[in-house]
């Protein structure tokens, strides 16, 4: 379930970076070494107003496509790998720091698409559809303050209601990650094959 703190710090969004990384020790260089596939991207999101999401897509190889399943295991085997070895707090800080001057140098969008993506806020940052252990702290953080920002910056909840809301740390998205991490486990996913050579009723497969 989402709350307050979720929101604001996004874990998903930071696992689904890391896991999403094509650099030097990543789970994509890994498979692109082992033959078993292209590209590989992730991305997070809320499937509703209380359910959070990780996606993760795999552009198989042939051989890859043949092992699908030790695709699989491996993809799980770097969330135990994240769960043992926690996050970098490097890490979490530098996407912190990364989203933050995006968001202050953000490009000028075209007026209807821009009035598109407030009606998109409006819905999905509503105070009602965010718990939060106080109802002063989810009214100081979620609704129209982050109508704006289109909740792209990765904060934390403030000291008390009325102070400055100020921008997330790894102590204060570690914890979030740890716990997001703790779910993903093979019993709580939906595994979806789609090729040419896979029958639509086989397509879903866990």
């Amino acid at each position: 379930a989402a709350n307050a703190r979720d929101v604001l710090g996004k874990p998903a969004l930071i696992v689904s970076n890391l896991v999403g990384h094509e650099g030097s020790g990543s789970l994509l260089q890994y498979l692109k070494r082992a033959g078993l596939a292209n590209s590989l991207s992730s991305g997070a999101a809320y499937e509703s107003t209380d359910v959070q999401a990780l996606e993760v897509n795999v552009d198989l190889t042939p051989k890859g496509l043949a092992r699908w399943e030790d695709v699989a295991a491996l993809v799980f085997g770097y969330f135990e790998l994240l769960r043992g070895s926690g996050i970098p707090g490097y890490f979490i800080d530098e996407s912190v720091s990364l989203a933050a001057l995006s968001w202050r140098f953000s490009e000028r969008s075209e007026p209807q698409r821009y009035a598109s993506s407030l009606a998109e806020n409006m819905q999905a940052l509503r105070l009602q559809n965010v718990g939060t252990a106080s109802a002063t702290a989810g009214k100081a953080v979620l609704g129209p303050a982050r109508y704006l920002d289109g909740n792209r910056l990765f904060l934390q909840l403030p000291p008390g209601p009325g102070d400055v809301q100020v921008l997330a740390t790894a102590s204060s998205i570690g914890p979030l990650a740890k716990e997001l991490l703790r779910k993903l486990t093979p019993r709580a996913a939906s595994i979806m094959v789609v090729a040419p050579e896979v029958k639509k009723k086989q397509r879903l497969l866990l």
